[in-house]
C-alpha cells in the first residue's frame, strides 16, 4: 500500500528506557587507569503485533457447547462454566503471547522459564521481571508500551478518534 507515493509501514516499534544508577569502574586507557561511567540503564524494544495467526493456530479459541433448548431449537450455551473457564484462560494466554511477542523485538532478550511451546509458561514472564529487579510500576510502564504500539490504549483510541473522525461544532 501506498500513501502519497509512499510505501508504508505499519511496523510501530518504541524502545521502553528504565533508568539504573550509573557504575563507575576502573580501566585501562593507554597504559594508565582512569574511571569511567558504565551506563545500567536497561532499554527493551516492544512492536505492535500485526498477525495473531501464530497464537491462532497453537491455541484454538474454545466455543460454547451446543444445548436443544424447548421446542427443539439448538443454540450456544453461552453460560456454560467450562465454556466460560476455557475462554478465560484462552484470553489470559492471548495476552501473554501478545506481550512476549511484542517484546521479541529486544535484540538479544532470553526468557529462563518461557517455553513457546507451553502456553502454560507464558505467564512467567512476570516473575522473570520482577526476579530482575523490575518494580510493579516499571512493569506496568512496559505493559502500557505494549498495549501502545498495538494500538489498544485510551491515548491511541483518542488520536486515532481525532485524526480520522470527522469535526463537529460542538
Amino acid at each position: 500500500m501506498k500513501l502519497h507515493g509512499q510505501k508504508l509501514s505499519a511496523e510501530h516499534k518504541q524502545d521502553v528506557v528504565f533508568e539504573r544508577p550509573v557504575t563507575y569502574t576502573d580501566k585501562e586507557v593507554e597504559g594508565e587507569t582512569v574511571q569511567g561511567e558504565v551506563n545500567n540503564n536497561i532499554t527493551l524494544t516492544v512492536v505492535g503485533i500485526a498477525d495473531d495467526a501464530g497464537f491462532e493456530q497453537q491455541c484454538t479459541k474454545p466455543s460454547p457447547p451446543m444445548v436443544q433448548r424447548a421446542g427443539g431449537e439448538k443454540s450456544m450455551d453461552l453460560e456454560d462454566v467450562g465454556y466460560n473457564d476455557g475462554l478465560l484462560k484462552w484470553a489470559g494466554y492471548k495476552a501473554h503471547w501478545m506481550i512476549l511477542k511484542s517484546l521479541e523485538a529486544t535484540e538479544g532478550l532470553e526468557w529462563e522459564t518461557v517455553d513457546w511451546a507451553d502456553p502454560e509458561t507464558w505467564g512467567n514472564y512476570v516473575q522473570e521481571l520482577q526476579d530482575t529487579g523490575f518494580t510493579p510500576y516499571e512493569i506496568a510502564k512496559l505493559i502500557n508500551a505494549i498495549n501502545e504500539v498495538n494500538g489498544i490504549s485510551s491515548l491511541s483510541l483518542e488520536k486515532a478518534q481525532r485524526s480520522f473522525l470527522p469535526r463537529t461544532g460542538a
